[in-house]
């Protein structure tokens, strides 16, 4: 966005845009602290779009369950996780992720891939529309990044929907990095601490 379309911008877009300008310079999973690179995400992510709760789900290892990585309350500033929800409870939700499109669910109770939640989740807590983005790692589904609205059945628009789309992009390469980075981490350790455990070998498999 240069300066004159940063003129012309809607306060949201431009609310969006400098977000994802805070979230690509600030160099995420760099370091391998993916909890606080995703704490950082939720919370961005929720300022920007001025919604009640975002959070970044990702499989276990089954992959017949999503478990809460972080969850950031607007209301209450607090982050929390270990949150689970399983397959069989949530089949349709399921379903739509592992199309790996968008779920933009205006009204979330009725919405054929979140209504599954009514009951249990959305009425409880007041939540009326979603906004869930899956995120692919190397071409994987493997979680998903859910913007839940309070209030008056909201109509998400195009914007919103390249915004966290983007966002989760990011959230993908955050997690590649942190991976990258902490496996960096112990073989550092390892080499450092139990060299014996070490060997080198060239191409042919040939120790050197």
């Amino acid at each position: 966005m240069n300066a004159e379309e940063s003129a012309i911008a809607s306060p949201a877009q431009a609310r969006q845009y400098a977000a994802l300008m805070a979230l690509t310079r600030g160099g995420l999973g760099l370091d391998g602290d993916e909890r606080g690179a995703v704490q950082l995400v939720t919370a961005t992510v929720a300022e920007a779009l001025e919604v009640a709760r975002v959070s970044l789900w990702r499989f276990d290892a089954s992959r017949r369950m999503i478990v809460c990585q972080d969850l950031f309350d607007t209301g209450s500033g607090q982050h929390s996780a270990g949150a689970v929800l399983h397959d069989t409870v949530i089949s349709g939700y399921f379903r739509a992720l592992a199309e790996n499109d968008i779920i933009a669910a205006d009204d979330a109770r009725t919405d054929p891939r979140t209504a599954e939640l009514a009951d249990s989740y959305l009425e409880p807590l007041g939540i009326t529309s979603m906004l869930d983005v899956p995120v692919l790692v190397a071409g994987r589904l493997d979680g998903v990044l859910c913007c839940e609205h309070i209030g008056e059945v909201r109509r998400w628009t195009h914007g919103e929907h390249s915004f966290a789309t983007s966002v989760a992009n990011l959230v993908a390469l955050m997690l590649t990095q942190c991976a990258r980075a902490q496996s960096e981490a112990r073989l550092r350790s390892v080499v450092e601490h139990e060299p014996e455990c070490v060997k080198i070998v060239d191409l042919g498999g040939n120790v050197l």
